[in-house]
């Protein structure tokens, strides 16, 4: 089984180099994740933007169940990443992930899938 996950994750990972022109970057990623965030500081949808907050919990929420995969079958070395033992809902990932882009504003050009990794990474690295 931890084969499997293994190919499985590099293929996430090698489909997120790909295709550059289907690709959507950090700067993409900061504008659907702040409507996101409005969305949830309001509780009202922000006119227009259902798709963004659609995209934004999806890559969210994608990305946070592969980590928990990997995790849940001793891959955590793989990805660094170890989340607390109570789940982080997928509102405190948003806020983790926006934190990160607008720390890093220099990296919004890198693919976004590879910076919400980087995002948990930061705020959630195993420790040995």
């Amino acid at each position: 089984m931890k084969a499997y996950i293994k190919y499985i994750l590099v293929a996430v990972g090698l489909m997120s180099f790909c295709a550059n022109t289907y690709a959507s970057d950090g700067n993409d990623l900061l504008s659907y994740c702040s409507a996101a965030e409005e969305f949830m500081d309001s509780g009202e949808i922000p006119a227009g933007k259902e798709v963004s907050l659609g995209v934004c919990f999806g890559i969210i929420e994608g990305i946070k169940d592969m980590t928990i995969l990997a995790e849940m079958e001793g891959l955590s070395n793989v990805l660094n990443v170890c989340f607390p033992e109570t789940a982080i809902t997928n509102g405190q990932a948003v806020r983790v992930v926006l934190s990160y882009l607008r720390k890093n504003p220099k990296d919004l050009h890198i693919d976004r899938s590879l910076l919400v990794l980087s995002a948990y990474l930061d705020a959630y690295p195993c420790s040995d």
